[in-house]
């Protein structure tokens, strides 16, 4: 979030650049499924993104646990879950399986 409007550019380059070092069926089927990521509308969309934020909760949970700080801290105030159009679909989520208030 810290780049602003360079992001998608970057992510879009290095998209771009992993893709291209892919076999043919491989790229395709990563082009195609990139397809979701930008929304939380179909089935498909919402068991990628559920996994997605539940990952990094989880991730910043044991980071939290090992260095001693609490989980709220990363969540709320590291704005792990960032604003952006899946942050109310991601934040439910976690509140939905108990990882959020």
């Amino acid at each position: 979030m810290l780049l602003g409007d360079h992001l998608d550019p970057v992510i879009r380059t290095l998209t771009y650049e992993i893709i291209a070092t892919l076999p043919d069926h491989l790229a395709h089927a990563c082009e195609q499924a990139r397809k979701l990521l930008p929304h939380a509308e179909t089935p498909e969309a919402k068991a990628f993104h559920t996994a997605d934020v539940i990952d990094r909760i989880l991730q910043m949970d044991h980071y939290a646990r090992a260095a001693g700080f609490e989980l709220r801290h990363a969540v709320e105030e590291m704005e792990l879950v960032h604003a952006g159009p899946l942050q109310d679909f991601q934040t439910g989520m976690l509140r939905n399986v108990g990882l959020m208030r």
